[in-house]
């Protein structure tokens, strides 16, 4: 990617927990994406990553479960993808005993944001 699509997204904490996200490339992504299909925000999610989208909510603070605002989406930030979540939930691993001590806590606690309802809405 060239520098305007990884310095091209400015990520902006609008309250605790809540993000806006900026920038033609990604709000592009967002539009461009059929919210209704699991594939279509998997998609979006390796957009993200490869913009660099990522790494900047994680490095701004941004945690499991924070609102991010993008266009006219709002939806939930996991730093997983929800594949590799529900692979986890499933007991499918590698990691040490204290890793997985670790993961358990994050676990229960996607498990609640999971059941919760509205996971992408739109205005």
């Amino acid at each position: 990617l060239d520098e305007e699509g990884v310095a091209g997204c400015d990520v902006e904490e609008v309250g605790t927990g809540v993000w806006r996200l900026s920038g033609g490339r990604i709000e592009k992504a967002a539009m461009m994406t059929n919210w209704d299909y699991h594939e279509a925000q998997e998609r979006f999610q390796r957009i993200m990553n490869a913009l660099g989208v990522s790494k900047q909510l994680k490095t701004a603070g941004a945690t499991n479960g924070d609102l991010i605002m993008v266009g006219d989406v709002d939806f939930k930030y996991y730093e997983e993808t929800a594949m590799a979540v529900r692979a986890r939930l499933a007991g499918f691993t590698d990691e040490d005993e204290e890793t997985t001590a670790r993961l358990d806590e994050v676990d229960e606690e996607l498990r609640e944001m999971m059941e919760l309802d509205g996971e992408v809405m739109r205005f």
